[in-house]
């Protein structure tokens, strides 16, 4: 008997979700705005549902055969969610040359600190 369960995640970005499956190297499709499916060998897909306010990730864990375990899957998408999500925005207020260390992002990540310098100072 299949059991589908759902889990909330902080994945509130369509592209930046698709970004991070592909980054993973998860294979997967849109099957349309609110729908994001990572079809598997076995014929059960996996999913990510929009609920509104985020994505949810659905489906029956007995039947997920992916390398990685659910928990452990879900810290990845979040992982390189968050990391593209800062390089995006950094982007937006036009810090280009900033390099993110990916050993600084940890879930218990509360902020980052970013300096920036003026090169083309000159002193009198």
């Amino acid at each position: 008997m299949s059991h589908l369960s759902s889990m909330r995640t902080c994945l509130s970005n369509l592209t930046l979700l698709e970004h991070s499956l592909t980054v993973l190297g998860i294979n997967w499709y849109r099957e349309n705005y609110s729908h994001v499916v990572i079809p598997q060998d076995n014929g059960h897909d996996f999913g990510f549902f929009w609920n509104g306010k985020e994505f949810e990730f659905i489906g029956d864990e007995k039947l997920w055969i992916q390398v990685w375990s659910i928990g452990t899957f879900i810290e990845k998408i979040q992982y390189q969610y968050i990391y593209k999500s800062l390089d995006v925005d950094l982007k937006l207020r036009g810090l280009y040359d900033v390099k993110i260390d990916p050993k600084e992002i940890t879930q218990e990540l509360d902020k980052i600190v970013v300096e920036t310098w003026n090169y083309n100072s000159t002193t009198v």
